[in-house]
């Protein structure tokens, strides 16, 4: 994937220079024109009512910067991975996930039907899907635990699906297995092997504590 320099939006809130991963897709041609289009024709009514002599036109002019605005706001879907956490931001929106909250990473195609759409959208699957057409058509579901700890779980399209699978399972609290077309989160050897570590070292200690106990009575006896 060719490197995606941080624009200033990027730089101030989602990591800037110090990002591992960045990723940002803009709308496709055909959405710029569902936004612009209207924007056009209500410029267009308002200067034929004026040409008319109606103040009814000042009414079509305030329309215009609410459709500018909105147009701006969905402008690009951005990913960004940082040391922390993992941002997804669609214009102002989305959510900021810290690495050791996600529990699973999936890649798959996304499939709009299924997920309501584009845009931002209340899954269908689960979840909340951020997303754009075009592209490769690939997603990324990533499940994880939210403030309240409970399980929560978001899809995202991009074009870096599979390094950006890579690098949460690798920056996550978990490792991953690969299969052929998702990343499934496998066990923990590591972490049982330090938890089992820990419960055989209470244990002998507790056993020692006994121990002792048992001739101390002895003694006063």
């Amino acid at each position: 994937m060719a490197e995606v320099k941080p624009d200033s939006y990027e730089t101030e809130y989602m990591g800037g220079g110090e990002a591992l991963l960045r990723d940002r897709r803009g709308m496709p041609k055909w959405m710029h024109a569902l936004f612009l289009l209207p924007m056009f024709l209500q410029l267009a009514v308002a200067a034929t009512l004026f040409a008319m002599g109606s103040a009814v036109g000042f009414v079509n002019l305030a329309v215009v910067p609410l459709l500018a605005l909105m147009w701006a706001l969905f402008l690009y879907l951005r990913v960004t991975v940082t040391k922390e956490a993992l941002h997804i931001q669609y214009g102002l929106f989305g959510p900021r996930i810290p690495l050791a909250s996600i529990e699973k990473v999936e890649v798959g195609t996304y499939d709009w039907v299924a997920h309501g759409g584009f845009g931002i959208r209340r899954s269908r699957k689960g979840g909340v899907a951020y997303s754009t057409p075009g592209g490769n058509g690939k997603c990324v579901t990533i499940t994880y635990r939210d403030t309240k700890g409970n399980e929560a779980k978001v899809t995202v399209t991009t074009d870096a699906a599979e390094e950006l699978a890579t690098l949460l399972r690798n920056r996550g609290a978990q490792p991953a297995e690969v299969g052929d077309d998702h990343v499934r989160v496998g066990d923990d050897t590591g972490a049982r092997e330090r938890e089992a570590a820990l419960m055989a070292e209470a244990e002998a200690e507790a056993d020692a504590m006994l121990a002792a106990e048992a001739v101390e009575k002895e003694r006063s006896r």
